[in-house]
Order: structure tokens, then sequence, then C-alpha cells
């Protein structure tokens, strides 16, 4: 399906440490309400602008992907959580183009990286806006009235740029069945009483349950994403319940 969507709200996350450029923005995108448009938590979508044409041929549109971090149950609007890079490409465009009213062409749904059925327990490795098509998962399974246990090990620099940050909180704080174990990398900061460690520092000797039985969905950063689908089945967890989606 292909139609256009609206900008209809924009948040800024600044990594404070580096400098006052934005980091990471979460767009909101209404939905046309004659548009009956749906997709499985886990899949991503084709974003393009009119002002932003293909290299080398400026008749067709430059298509990008990413993923949806809604829920599949709103119907009204597309969130998507977008790593701004300074690079030349549509990403930067939306960064410098992009603002509240803007007119986004929106292609998909696209991509696997769903939540199988049968799920008895869930676990969610994620760096940055890797946890995008997770916290779709996430919203989907919770608000639907899942029980089912899930945890989320969100790795980020430092708290500037947590992402979701109140949101993932609350819902630790509701849902009984779902755990957020949020790390940063970044040394030294005063503001961050939680963990600082990279994932590999502490799963080793993580007091995991039902190991054997948990589906887990990594995203991220590609090297993480390796590195964690490599050491997961050397410490208990089934091989064929990892399921990974690199950036």
């Amino acid at each position: 399906m292909e139609f256009k969507a609206e900008i209809t709200e924009i948040k800024t996350f600044v990594d404070n440490s580096v400098s006052l450029q934005p980091h990471t923005r979460i767009f909101k995108m209404k939905i046309p309400e004659d548009i009956k448009f749906e997709f499985k938590s886990g899949q991503f979508i084709m974003l393009a602008m009119e002002d932003f044409p293909l290299r080398g041929n400026p008749k067709m549109l430059k298509w990008s992907s990413y993923s949806v971090a809604s829920s599949q149950l709103e119907k009204s609007y597309l969130e998507f959580s977008i790593r701004l890079l300074e690079t030349p490409g549509f990403t930067n465009h939306l960064k410098e183009k992009a603002h509240i009213g803007s007119k986004i062409n929106i292609k998909g749904p696209f991509g696997v990286f769903t939540v199988k059925p049968d799920a008895k327990r869930l676990m969610y490795v994620c760096t940055g806006t890797g946890v995008a098509p997770l916290l779709s998962h996430i919203r989907t399974l919770l608000f639907s009235g899942s029980t089912i246990p899930i945890s989320l090990f969100f790795g980020f620099k430092n708290p500037d740029v947590f992402i979701f940050r109140e949101e993932l909180e609350e819902l630790a704080k509701k849902y009984n069945n779902f755990k957020l174990e949020p790390t940063i990398t970044d040394q030294g900061r005063g503001d961050w009483q939680g963990r600082n460690q990279i994932f590999h520092d502490f799963f080793p000797t993580y007091p995991f349950e039902g190991r054997e039985e948990t589906d887990v969905y990594i995203c991220g950063n590609p090297k993480m994403v390796e590195d964690i689908k490599t050491m997961l089945p050397a410490i208990g967890f089934n091989h064929e319940n990892i399921h990974i989606e690199p950036w």
C-alpha cells in the first residue's frame, strides 16, 4: 500500500555530552481517515519526500526503510524513532527539511521480524533506535492483555538519548510481566543511577529465567547483534529461538 501521511508531532533528543546537534527524533505521522492501513509489529515501512528524488533519476523518489515503533493496534498514526545523521541521504534530509505539517510518502509494510504466535517468554535486546520494532512488539502485547513474561535490555550512550524513557519506565511499573533493563556506555554520568555496562559485561552472569523456552529478538548495531546472537546459545538459549534485525 502507498499513501501520504502528515507529520503531527516531533520530539528531539540531543546528546549534550557531544554537541547541541539533534541526535534522535521521534516522528508521529497521521494516517488519513480514508486509509485502512495495517501492519504487524516488527515490520518496517518505506518513507520518501517529494523534494528528495533518487540520485541519477529526478523523476523517481528515494525510498528509505524505517521500523515502526507504534503498536499495530493503533490505527490513526505511525510512529518512528530515527537516528539523525550528518552524512548526505534521506535521513539527513528528514532532519533538515521535515517539520510538523510535512507530507511524507508511506509504502509498505515489509518484513517478518514479528512475534511468534506460540511464544512463551520474550526477551528483547537492542541499542539506540533499534528499540523501535521491539517497542512495537511490547506495546501490542501489553495493550492487548498478554501476560507472558517480557524483558527489554536496552543499551544507549547516555541518559540524554534514552528515547521513550518515560513510557518504558511507566510500562515497567504498570505491567508486572514487563521488565526494563536499561544500560549506558558513557562513564562517569552522575545523572545515571542504573547499569553502566555493555551486554557482554553482564549477560554471562545474569539470572535469566526459562532460557530454553525464551524467544529472543535482537535489533541495533550490527556488531552487537552478531555478538549477542553468538553469545546466547553459549549461555543456554536455543539457537532456533534467536531472531535478529540489524540496522
